[in-house]
């Protein structure tokens, strides 16, 4: 019988680091939008720009909820 060839423990092949490291940014590229989103629906103060709210809260949640034409739009 002939032996199998082996490779050593824990080895891949060449560039497939790379390969993950591209599809890593890729996917940080893509959520970074729904981040900025949840980040903003959170804020106090309605702004353009990507920052840490100073005040956090959920009134503009509850006001979907509450007004009566909330929903519709939601829909």
């Amino acid at each position: 019988m002939a032996a199998l060839p082996t490779t050593a423990m824990g080895g891949s092949r060449p560039g497939e680091a790379g390969a993950y490291s591209v599809l890593i940014l890729i996917a940080a590229y893509c959520a970074i939008p729904f981040l900025w989103v949840l980040i903003a629906s959170l804020d106090s103060a309605p702004s353009q720009f990507l920052a840490w709210p100073r005040g956090w809260t959920l009134d503009n949640y509850i006001g979907i909820f509450t007004r009566q034409e909330g929903l519709r739009w939601v829909l």
